[in-house]
């Protein structure tokens, strides 16, 4: 058919027999258009949202950097390295690249962690490594053993500590 065609009624439907059960679905009583492929919707739009019910690919333009949402994971799953890029000039990415997690802030700006205690931890998140409490201290472990700490009065240090000092003067004051 050359030219335009134009069907005027409350619903519409277009099945495709050919390609097992692909629709196109116009639901008038619900003011959305639906598509679906395996005779199930799998997308709704309307005039203001589009709603996927499965899973949702988006294609990086280089092979291999792509960006899922998982839906029965609720997760937006980056592949190594595709970026997540927030701000108008690209001021915070986060990525992997396959061995590295990287959090870089390109702003000139401060990068800024908040929480009432801010824990760094190992990688499997079993070991304290640097723990910040709002009020209180630092804490700085080894091997999940708390060794130094600043409290009120200064510093709180267990087990020893070796320093390496070859000259001390009546001035030094340690």
């Amino acid at each position: 058919v050359d030219g335009d065609i134009h069907i005027q009624c409350d619903d519409f439907m277009v099945i495709s027999d050919s390609t097992a059960g692909r629709t196109i679905y116009v639901d008038e009583g619900n003011s959305r258009l639906e598509l679906g492929f395996d005779g199930n919707a799998d997308a709704y739009f309307t005039g203001s949202q589009t709603e996927f019910i499965k899973d949702v690919k988006f294609d990086g333009s280089t092979a291999g950097r792509d960006i899922v949402f998982d839906r029965s994971d609720n997760a937006l799953e980056f592949a190594d390295n595709a970026k997540a890029i927030f701000g108008t000039g690209a001021d915070l990415n986060i990525s992997h690249d396959g061995t590295t997690s990287i959090i870089q802030d390109n702003s000139g700006a401060n990068l800024e962690l908040c929480g009432n205690r801010v824990n760094l931890m190992n990688g499997s998140r079993t070991e304290n490594i640097l723990t910040g409490i709002s009020n209180g201290g630092v804490e700085i472990y080894f091997n999940n053993v708390k060794k130094l700490e600043s409290v009120n009065g200064g510093v709180s240090l267990t087990g020893g500590a070796a320093a390496n000092i070859t000259a001390l003067t009546s001035a030094t004051t340690i």
